[in-house]
């Protein structure tokens, strides 16, 4: 009896790229709760904010890709 069996995906080969981005001002300081935009390369537009420390939500891909980010910096998000 033969059963074809489905070719299971390599450990590690999904969502190979994984990128979440720091922004900062020129001066080092941390847009903590701050919206953006990211354009992807796909057309997606995705809103988020980032978090308590400046950094974007997780970004992933399975290739290599530019992800272009418009950052909102007269909109702080206060989340107390």
């Amino acid at each position: 009896m033969n059963a074809n069996v489905p070719a299971l995906p390599v450990l590690g080969e999904i969502n190979k790229y994984n990128l979440r981005y720091l922004l900062q001002d020129k001066d080092g300081n941390n847009f903590a709760n701050h919206k953006y935009i990211a354009f992807l390369p796909n057309g997606d537009i995705v809103e988020g904010r980032t978090d308590d420390k400046g950094y974007t939500d997780l970004f992933k891909s399975y290739q290599p890709e530019e992800i272009s980010l418009h950052l909102f910096k007269d909109e702080k998000i206060d989340i107390e």
